[in-house]
């Protein structure tokens, strides 16, 4: 599977996230909209900031990718939401403490152990 390349991009502010969601897709804007003001009510109680900057990034990620469509993938997508898995190559088993185990697809495509990731520090 080729590696899409960005080619339209959108700057990582409120502002340029809404506008292009707003003209890739309106419920999206509509929603980032909604998500950013309830952002900006909780920052005026609190004083953080973070989730304004959380709900910027998400919308972010989500306007390059309407924006740069990668037709290979989105086959991948509609292919598992039929129930074809052949496209799945990796699982993460999530682990009591937290971690995963990861396994892969080997060449006979089974699964086998691939890694440990340790859980992300809090």
């Amino acid at each position: 599977m080729a590696t899409p390349t960005v080619t339209t991009w959108i700057d990582r502010t409120g502002p340029t996230v809404r506008e292009a969601l707003l003209l890739l897709d309106s419920q999206a804007g509509t929603r980032f909209e909604a998500e950013f003001h309830a952002a900006i009510a909780e920052a005026q109680v609190d004083f953080d900031v973070t989730r304004i900057t959380e709900v910027v990034d998400r919308w972010w990620a989500y306007a390059i990718a309407e924006a740069n469509p990668d037709p290979e993938a989105d086959a991948a997508w509609m292919r598992i939401k039929a129930g074809d898995e052949s496209d799945i190559v990796e699982q993460w088993r999530l682990l009591p403490d937290g971690s995963h185990d990861v396994y892969r697809k080997d060449v006979t495509d089974e699964w086998v152990f691939s890694y440990h990731r340790p859980a992300l520090e809090a």
